[in-house]
């Protein structure tokens, strides 16, 4: 039986950051974070299929659903919208490691979920995690360096 529980958090300037994580009723030992891209989110047939492989290999699954396009956004610099990316996606992955038990993490970004995904691959827990990539966003220096100095 699957069990999916949604969150929100309140993140920079008020915006509203929602997460959702999928589990079945056993305890699993295994987490997938999921960062979605800008208009490619975790329903389109790429990150949607991640997911179903991920409950069939035993995995939990978070989403975090970030909606940078909306009108709370609009008329802001690129570089703006990336550092409340960054700061939002912090929020959730300090809720979500926090009542976490996992021992395996693994790591899915789409396009500009890589910059958020860039942006907590430091953590401790998250020093073995397994991460993918899927970006064309490699001259952002975030995404750059993330990945240069990933030692995963």
């Amino acid at each position: 039986m699957i069990e999916i529980k949604n969150y929100q958090l309140k993140g920079l300037e008020g915006y509203i950051v929602p997460y959702c994580l999928i589990r079945t009723n056993e305890k699993r030992k295994k987490l997938m974070i999921l960062f979605p891209g800008a208009g490619y989110g975790a329903d389109k047939p790429l990150l949607y299929y991640s997911t179903m492989l991920y409950l069939e290999n035993h995995f939990d699954v978070v989403h975090v659903n970030y909606d940078y396009g909306q009108n709370h956004f609009k008329g802001k610099k690129a570089e703006e919208i990336y550092i409340a990316l960054q700061h939002d996606v912090k929020l959730v992955m300090e809720d979500v490691l926090g009542k976490s038990h996992y021992q395996e993490y693994h790591l899915v970004g789409k396009s500009i979920g890589t910059i958020a995904m860039a942006s907590i691959t430091e953590r401790e827990e998250l020093q073995q995690a397994k991460l993918i990539w899927l970006t064309k966003l490699l001259k952002n220096p975030l995404v750059y360096h993330a990945l240069r100095n990933c030692s995963q």
